[in-house]
């Protein structure tokens, strides 16, 4: 496995993802930002210093991430790309809506803080963009990642001729 490549793709997936929600966030003007949520698992009063302890957070989670679709991609699927990504993400996609929903429950958070799951409670907007920046992330983290190590062995063609019936007799 291409540890540093995986690692390495995961946290630059994980930049645009972090990027991706940035700009949904501001665009549907939803108050839920993911990094500040995460953030606040840290510092619970919130602030700059949260989000960016969140958005590191982030960045960290998605080299882990990118680890662990390197695993998949090489022993699972045994070929990456943006089609095995995409499929990658998608069970991706589910554990963190889950887990950003579960996450006032362990901040303890007021209910006007409450993001839900897949920040369903800011809007389907906000849940669209979600789930839209996972699979941006698995789709990248595919294609970064390149030709897998462990390859199935695709057999050689071979041609082998095959006399036709009454062919080769001499005809008088």
């Amino acid at each position: 496995m291409k540890l540093a490549r995986a690692a390495v793709g995961g946290g630059i997936g994980a930049l645009l993802t972090v990027l991706l929600l940035a700009v949904a966030q501001r665009l549907s003007g939803a108050g839920t930002d993911v990094s500040a949520v995460i953030g606040a698992l840290v510092f619970p009063s919130g602030g700059g210093v949260a989000w960016c302890v969140g958005a590191a957070t982030q960045l960290a989670i998605g080299a882990v991430a990118g680890v662990l679709y390197a695993a998949a991609f090489e022993w699972v699927f045994r070929h990456a790309g943006a089609v095995v990504g995409l499929l990658v993400a998608i069970p991706h996609a589910v554990v963190a809506g889950l887990a950003i929903g579960f996450a006032p429950v362990w901040l303890r958070a007021a209910p006007d803080a409450l993001p839900g799951a897949f920040l369903a409670f800011a809007g389907p907007a906000a849940a669209a963009c979600f789930i839209a920046a996972h699979l941006v992330f698995g789709a990248f983290v595919g294609v970064w990642y390149g030709e897998t190590i462990h390859r199935t062995a695709t057999p050689a063609v071979t041609w082998h001729d095959v006399p036709l019936p009454g062919a080769g007799q001499g005809t008088a």
